[in-house]
């Protein structure tokens, strides 16, 4: 099972998106994903 690298949260209408794989926060393509599938989100929020 792959761990989350990126959470999402939304309050009062404002999203954040935290990234941290706990390595330098290097993006790679498992995390490159999360964020997409994250902003994805924070756009269907909008």
């Amino acid at each position: 099972m792959t761990d989350s690298f990126v959470s999402y949260a939304l309050a009062d209408g404002v999203a954040t998106i935290t990234m941290d794989d706990g390595n330098n926060n290097l993006l790679s393509p498992v995390m490159q994903s999360q964020l997409n599938k994250a902003l994805d989100q924070a756009e269907r929020d909008a």
